[in-house]
């Protein structure tokens, strides 16, 4: 599998959608709301309009409205609140019933609560935020007699589910089963995306090629691609091309597969595959591209390509290294826990603290082997 990720398609589309005259055709609107998200790669790689477009309009469009760039900084805040998992049932007219049993959501959740752990510390580097994980999951009951839906049916659900539930400060997680039915933009198993509806609701789909989960997921069946959209949504709620996609970088998108492997206590291992090169893993979660790392002339959000590509130089997909003792907890000013300190790590810590008044400031910020350039409460 690739891993991949179709939320840059959907920006892309949306970034079109929003463009577009309001005189413009409606066969050539037709034409671009059914385009692929492979068609999309291709045009964010410099394919030629007019040798994938069949509408001339739409393809003249496109040539004289470049996609946008990669962002490499986040400038809109990042996620704060709680994840809360839907378990979708679908009927349909020749079969009712269809869903992701409910002991294969409990292990996805179980997986998320470890998870979110090192994501949100990653993803503090671009930014404060905040994440939790429902214990419990919603169920949500449609029929849809097509083997696929789109995307603004789901958006639409999500409103319903959050009114319905009168949810507040969450984001909604949809792991799929791509056997059955499922959005239009998981057009193969190894896929998922991260998106927004127009009332503000946050949520991604991620697709499940298969049943009787384990955390440890080492056929990377969910983990893969639930680690990635979470890590995603978490940095870039909004999807409005203000924040970057921080995971694309180190999957299958830019052809450079990273894992992050952990142990039963979270204690960072190494960069791992699925087949499991560490005996004791826990679980893993998708890379997470350090800030500054990626290319902002990447359609695809990669990293510079002198860095993580070549093996002289440390990948910008893996950020931690070993720890071999225990680990310190370090606190954001609200109290909540922010993520892990080494020990190394601590030295500068405390080093850092310990000279807070001669900088006349409560933050420092300071470089070190597990977290480069993060900002640290002192």
């Amino acid at each position: 599998m690739t891993w991949s990720c179709a939320t840059r398609a959907l920006k892309n589309y949306h970034f079109v959608r929003a463009s577009v005259p309001t005189t413009f055709p409606q066969d050539a609107m037709g034409e671009l709301d059914a385009l692929s998200p492979q068609t999309w790669s291709a045009l964010a790689t410099g394919a030629n309009p007019r040798e994938l477009i069949r509408h001339p309009e739409l393809a003249n469009f496109l040539l004289s409205h470049p996609l946008p760039r990669a962002k490499r900084a986040a400038t809109k805040p990042l996620f704060n609140g709680t994840l809360v998992f839907v378990q979708f049932i679908v009927d349909k007219l020749s079969r009712t019933g269809l869903k992701i049993q409910d002991s294969d959501m409990g292990t996805i959740i179980a997986y998320a609560e470890k998870a979110v752990v090192p994501i949100q510390q990653y993803a503090s580097q671009y930014g404060f935020c905040s994440v939790s994980v429902d214990p419990t999951f919603i169920s949500f009951r449609v029929r849809v007699d097509t083997d696929t839906f789109t995307d603004g049916q789901l958006q639409r659900w999500v409103d319903k589910i959050i009114g319905d539930n009168q949810l507040q400060g969450v984001g909604l997680v949809f792991p799929f089963n791509t056997s059955f039915p499922f959005p239009a933009p998981l057009e193969s198993q190894d896929l998922g995306y991260h998106a927004i509806t127009s009332q503000g609701n946050s949520y991604c789909a991620c697709s499940v090629s298969g049943g009787n989960l384990t955390v440890r997921d080492p056929n990377g069946l969910y983990a893969p691609v639930v680690s990635h959209e979470i890590a995603e949504m978490v940095v870039d709620p909004a999807t409005d091309g203000a924040n970057p996609e921080v995971c694309d970088a180190c999957s299958g998108n830019c052809d450079n597969v990273h894992f992050v492997g952990f142990d039963a206590q979270g204690q960072y291992l190494g960069g791992v595959k699925t087949d499991q090169t560490y005996p004791n893993i826990d679980f893993y979660i998708a890379g997470i591209v350090k800030p500054g790392a990626i290319d902002p002339q990447s359609p695809h959000s990669c990293a510079l390509p002198t860095r993580g590509i070549d093996p002289r130089h440390r990948s910008p997909c893996r950020w931690h290294r070993r720890a071999s003792g225990p680990l310190f907890r370090r606190r954001s000013a609200a109290g909540g826990v922010r993520g892990d300190l080494s020990p190394s790590s601590a030295r500068d810590f405390l080093a850092a603290r310990a000279s807070r008044h001669r900088r006349g400031g409560r933050f420092a910020r300071f470089v070190c082997g597990k977290h480069r350039g993060a900002r640290f409460l002192i």
